[in-house]
């Protein structure tokens, strides 16, 4: 209901945001980065991660050890800012975060509302309620990616990457993938891209041993083998798994027509990366994380073709674009059914429980914080049983 809550009036404002002049929409950038920032900021004390922000937090505990050190410098300096007030921390982090996004998406003339309602549907409850480090590092990924269409200039592109690393080291795939994609020859970077990330795949599924080894002595491997540890690999396939598949096999028989677009052809190349380090993750769970930086990607793609000059919110003046159209439905409407099939969800579908009175009171914060870990160890301990 909070993801609904959220998308509705998104969705409504798309279909008649190329209506609107120039003045209006600068009005209305506002009032939706007034309503997300309240919305996401009431709403946070909800789910389990936010508790271990909290703790680790306000208690300084191990912070360097058990965060990526771009992401503790950021938040420490928010709470210094925020006299050590978590939950205005939040509303700052939160604040800054949604004004990023907006001033990037401003930039390119996209259907904004959509965009966001489309972003809010696929990530809501995990990636922007919870992942914090996660959610500024895609943002920061976006960014790059925002300017590399712009002024083409690659060299920004991996400095981006790399400083979105600092907050979460997923980050990092974005290097290897761009790299890709830059390959010349259309046939070689298709084959290379499929070879390269199964290789990789079967790596996690076969040499745990490996992963282990590495993960002594280095920080990214580490995070991989805490993933695995947490979701054991096990050999499953689901309907998003399907979509994503046809994906790949239309890209693969379809890439000469597809690249012919050459403002386009590096971003769909991009998302073609992603889509083969997808298909791997009902095996392999943490790599549908991994690809959180490609969707920002795809929901970007997508929303170019809804242009903000038209008055309706498509065009659909071929097949082409009424199958894509068609495509991007059927995946958010998968991405929005998983909430009800989850049962590891972070926050249950039907919470609607708003902390606007308790989100600056430190003393309430804390009690709910251990009121949560609490249950969260008393669930694992059950499960060890």
């Amino acid at each position: 209901m909070f993801i609904l809550m959220n998308v509705i009036p998104l969705l409504i404002l798309s279909l008649i945001w190329g209506r609107f002049n120039t003045g209006s929409k600068s009005i209305l950038r506002i009032i939706i980065w007034i309503a997300l920032v309240f919305s996401f900021s009431t709403f946070y004390l909800n789910g389990v991660d936010w508790s271990i922000y909290y703790t680790r937090f306000i208690n300084d505990e191990e912070l360097y050890l058990a965060f990526e050190p771009g992401f503790v410098i950021y938040l420490k300096t928010l709470l210094f800012i925020a006299n050590d007030n978590f939950g205005f921390a939040i509303l700052l982090f939160y604040a800054l975060a949604f004004a990023w996004l907006g001033y990037n998406l401003k930039k390119i003339k996209i259907n904004e509302p959509l965009f966001i309602a489309a972003l809010l549907i696929v990530f809501g409850y995990t990636l922007i309620l919870e992942q914090l480090r996660q959610f500024i590092a895609c943002i920061l990924v976006f960014a790059a990616i925002i300017n590399y269409s712009l002024n083409k200039s690659l060299p920004r592109l991996m400095v981006g990457a790399v400083i979105a690393a600092t907050m979460h080291v997923s980050a990092l795939i974005i290097i290897p993938a761009i790299l890709l994609c830059k390959v010349k020859s259309r046939k070689l970077f298709i084959s290379v891209t499929i070879a390269s990330i199964s290789l990789f795949a079967f790596l996690l599924i076969f040499g745990m041993k490996v992963i282990t080894l590495l993960a002594q002595v280095n920080f990214a491997f580490r995070k991989i083998l805490f993933y695995i540890e947490q979701n054991p690999i096990s050999m499953q396939f689901g309907w998003l798994n399907i979509l994503v598949l046809l994906f790949v096999g239309l890209y693969v028989f379809y890439s000469y027509q597809i690249e012919k677009n050459e403002n386009l052809r590096l971003l769909n190349r991009f998302i073609f990366v992603g889509a083969v380090i997808y298909l791997y993750s009902g095996a392999i769970t943490f790599l549908a994380r991994v690809t959180f930086y490609f969707i920002f990607v795809a929901i970007f793609v997508f929303s170019l073709y809804a242009r903000e000059s038209y008055r309706r919110i498509f065009e659909v003046k071929s097949y082409n674009t009424l199958f894509l159209n068609l495509y991007f439905f059927v995946f958010l409407m998968f991405c929005f059914l998983s909430y009800f099939r989850n049962p590891s969800a972070p926050v249950s579908f039907g919470n609607m429980n708003y902390h606007v009175a308790t989100l600056f009171d430190e003393r309430e914060i804390g009690r709910i914080a251990n009121v949560v870990l609490d249950d969260a160890l008393s669930g694992e301990s059950n499960n060890v049983q």
